[in-house]
């Protein structure tokens, strides 16, 4: 076999070895180290290992690049000789698989040993436990002279990915230090350098093509303004005037609404960048708006041109709200409405600015929403639907303002769950379902209509869920699982059917595990899992995919847990924790993310009280709890975080009791207890906190003196 002093330059920069379990941590890497552009300051210089080129290409994954050849193991052998290093993704799962154990058999064999870079995703090196080994044993020991392992331990040095250690970024910074030959802290100091370069530059860039498009708007002014001067100095050439100025305005026009559209189109395309979303949104957004609100100062724009910064707010609005910035997402509602208003006054029946008002409308209904604003979301709710009725009416064929409608019976139908009014919750629903029906059955190859049909099903289930309705629930997500099903048949690279389709796969799990079907249950999980894998592997820095993939590994551990195989669902419930910790430190001041990591330990706790573990138990709600109570500072007006608060002391409380600790159980459910005091005193007669008050006080009478 081939060795470190063969001559030819290897044909990969290094080998991938993992576990079919690690598959979404092995396209991860991949994609990570090829995509890695190493920083300019160290291209062209001398590393241990030879010149440091400009990228870490190409890297050998053995799942996607292996054939269908007839001998396996020698296109597995020639992959591991050409390959200049050996990375093995270290986990429990690789500890224990035969094939990651032979491929750094066969590395260490070619005398590369020097040359393996283990990377910790999961379970310990080294574990006294040995179902946490995530070492497998050809890392563990040594070759001895005839290449067979030793009883002499190996001291391999790994980078590791879990939150806990290096993380993923700086574990993919020390895993391109070694395959480069270069220091870590000098790459890691260079890359710092390089990614505030890049920065700059998208705000660079924001900024020079805004000018660009902003100087366009600025010449069609002046042609505006030049040709009004000319009509006014000479009446005879009043007719080729008035057609300047027609065409500039048609000039400006066209300047204002590519300025905007450049805007939403620059921050829709950084939407999804990891660490600097909101700040680089927010900049650009805010820069952009700057600009041109001092180039249109003082003009009288057309009314189109006003239409088109109107929709430009709107759009700008939605992005900041999905990116979490509430308040700058209101602020630019606002002002999408004050220009609407405007126009409005002068153009009422104007179909384009009402329904650009209905938009601006309901977007304040979600804003309104999302911070808990009840009363306030149901007034803009009913602004947007009595404009959209009035426009339905007017226009019965245009879909779009059919579509608007059931968006809007939708979040009504939100807001009556919010309010624990399932049966106003459900009439909304149907009422959703009914519109989006009517239009898919009309329109049987759009697949926008046939996707919001598949919506309204979901929903409708949703609502008989939420009534104990099994069978309904089941028979309307399996509609709408039917129609994600052909959806992504008919297109299945397209990622928000592939979404779609795992969610319905959960929603119909989750209901056989209510009527105590575990087998069924557990198989649709794993497929949700499975498709949501997917999409983290296709798109690794997508937060959204990431908390999919952390609550599809909840599901499928809860139903480990049903089905009594409490390894098996720790293993998962730790998987789900793991996800949650590092989207929680991304996104400390999302309250959804911040509440998914709360209820990730909450899980793990309720397992290990089961086990008699009471300590650890303990451990874990108090971490939930710590989460809680700073949730609760940040939003003390909010019932719902107050409500969860005192959940989480009452389930100490209940852990306590167990482990014979009445004192400090005592203390636990008192706390929760004035909590729920106190909510019931601001939402008299509420049904679920008086149920949560009786129970408290029955658990404070049980507790021993």
């Amino acid at each position: 076999m081939a060795g470190q002093g063969d001559a030819a330059p290897p044909r990969y920069r290094a080998f991938i070895s993992y576990a079919h379990d690690d598959t979404a941590w092995g396209a991860w890497l991949h994609k990570a180290l090829e995509a890695y552009r190493i920083p300019a300051a160290l291209v062209g210089t001398e590393g241990e290992l030879g010149t440091i080129p400009p990228r870490l290409r190409p890297i050998f994954r053995d799942r996607e690049e292996l054939t269908a050849a007839a001998d396996l193991g020698e296109e597995l052998q020639q992959a591991l000789r050409d390959s200049a290093a050996l990375v093995v993704i270290c986990s429990p799962y690789a500890a224990q698989s035969h094939w990651v154990n032979e491929e750094i058999l066969l590395f260490k064999r070619l005398g590369r040993g020097g040359r393996i870079f283990p990377l910790v995703v999961a379970g310990e090196p080294f574990a006294v436990d040995t179902a946490q080994e995530c070492f497998p044993p050809a890392l563990r020991y040594e070759l001895d002279a005839a290449g067979n392992l030793s009883g002499e331990p190996a001291e391999p040095l790994a980078a590791d990915a879990r939150e806990s250690g290096d993380g993923r970024e700086n574990a993919k910074l020390k895993l391109a230090a070694g395959l480069l030959g270069v220091g870590f802290d000098q790459l890691r100091q260079r890359d710092a350098e390089a990614q505030r370069r890049r920065l700059h530059l998208i705000l660079a860039a924001a900024s020079a093509l805004i000018i660009v498009f902003a100087a366009i708007s600025a010449a069609a002014i002046w042609f505006a303004l030049d040709a009004s001067q000319q009509r006014d100095a000479a009446t005879a050439a009043q007719a080729e005037a008035v057609k300047e100025k027609e065409r500039a305005e048609r000039n400006l026009d066209v300047g204002i609404t590519a300025a905007h559209t450049l805007v939403f189109d620059l921050t829709d395309g950084i939407e999804k960048t990891e660490g600097v979303q909101q700040r680089v949104l927010i900049q650009i957004q805010r820069q952009a708006q700057s600009l041109l609100d001092k180039l249109t100062a003082g003009q009288d724009l057309t009314p189109a041109a006003r239409a088109a910064e109107a929709w430009s707010f709107i759009n700008s609005s939605a992005l900041l709200f999905t990116a979490g910035a509430t308040d700058a997402a209101l602020e630019d509602a606002q002002r999408a409405l004050k220009i609407l208003e405007a126009l409005l006054a002068a153009d009422a029946g104007n179909p384009g600015y009402r329904f650009a008002a209905a938009q601006a409308h309901q977007l304040m209904s979600d804003i309104k929403f999302e911070v808990s604003e009840l009363d306030a979301a149901v007034a803009e709710l009913a602004t947007a639907q009595e404009i959209l009725k009035a426009l339905s009416a007017e226009f019965p064929h245009e879909t779009k303002y059919r579509v608007a409608l059931a968006g809007i019976e939708d979040r009504y139908g939100n807001i009556a769950l919010d309010r624990d009014d399932r049966v106003a919750a459900l009439g909304h629903y149907q009422a959703a379902l009914a519109i989006d029906l009517e239009l898919a059955t009309a329109h049987p190859d759009d697949p926008d209509l046939q996707q919001n049909l598949a919506g309204s099903y979901n929903n409708l289930g949703d609502a008989k869920f939420d009534q104990e309705d099994w069978p309904g629930a089941l028979e309307n997500y399996q509609a709408g699982l039917a129609i994600s099903e052909r959806l992504l048949k008919a297109k299945p690279d397209d990622a928000s059917f592939i979404r779609d389709l795992s969610v319905s796969y959960e929603r119909v799990g989750i209901v056989h595990q209510k009527q105590g079907d575990l087998d069924t249950a557990l198989t649709q999980f794993e497929k949700s899992l499975r498709l949501s894998d997917r999409l983290v592997a296709s798109d690794p820095e997508n937060a959204e995919y990431q908390r999919d993939l952390s609550v599809s590994y909840s599901t499928v551990a809860d139903a480990k847990a049903a089905k009594g195989d409490a390894a098996g669902a720790m293993d998962a419930y730790k998987r789900s924790l793991e996800i949650s910790k590092r989207l929680a430190e991304a996104n400390p001041y999302r309250s959804d993310i911040q509440r998914d990591l709360a209820i990730g330990y909450e899980r793990i706790a309720g397992l290990l009280k089961e086990q008699g573990d009471f300590d650890g138990a303990l451990e874990n709600y108090r971490l939930s709890l710590a989460i809680g109570r700073h949730l609760a500072a940040l939003d003390p007006a909010n019932p719902s975080v107050q409500q969860e608060l005192a959940i989480t002391l009452e389930l100490i409380g209940d852990t306590e009791a167990a482990a014979g600790r009445a004192g400090d159980a005592r203390a636990a459910y008192r706390e929760a207890l004035a909590i729920v005091n106190a909510l019931l005193t601001e939402n008299a007669g509420d049904s679920a906190y008086q149920r949560q008050a009786e129970r408290l006080n029955a658990e404070l009478a049980a507790l021993p003196p």
